[in-house]
């Protein structure tokens, strides 16, 4: 059994370096994540296990619940929303409008990474890491 399980993700790791890295590294809603650091306006970073998990975020005029998944976003807005590309590359995830009314499009862009690097480590109900995780590209 052990050694099939090595052989799969050696070949899996061989034929689809992206979607294997994920899948050996078993990431799942319920992995433990640390970290959280963000740099630049758009990047983010966090470990989950052992594994570094690298994202960008962006903000977007689609409003969105909390977790929700989305393939494309339109331009402009104060919508946060979260994309994982590194093990894998994820879907787009919604972080939540900011509901300051002070808020403009750039203060959005200054804290959107921020925002989720923190909300994936915290993430009490396990939506976004299973969003995350459970949602890649093709």
């Amino acid at each position: 059994m052990f050694g099939k399980l090595i052989f799969v993700c050696i070949f899996s790791i061989i034929t689809m370096p992206v979607a294997a890295a994920v899948l050996c590294s078993n990431l799942n809603s319920s992995s433990t994540c640390s970290g959280g650091r963000s740099s630049g306006a758009f990047n983010w970073t966090i470990r989950c296990g052992t594994v570094d998990i690298k994202g960008v975020s962006s903000c977007a005029s689609n409003a969105a619940k909390y977790g929700t998944v989305a393939e494309t976003l339109a331009a402009g807005g104060v919508n946060c929303w979260c994309k994982m590309i590194y093990p894998g590359v994820s879907k787009w995830v919604a972080m939540g409008e900011y509901q300051d009314n002070t808020t403009t499009i750039a203060n959005c862009l200054n804290t959107c990474a921020a925002t989720c690097a923190s909300k994936v480590v915290v993430d009490e109900d396990r939506n976004i890491k299973s969003s995350l995780f459970n949602n890649l590209e093709n």
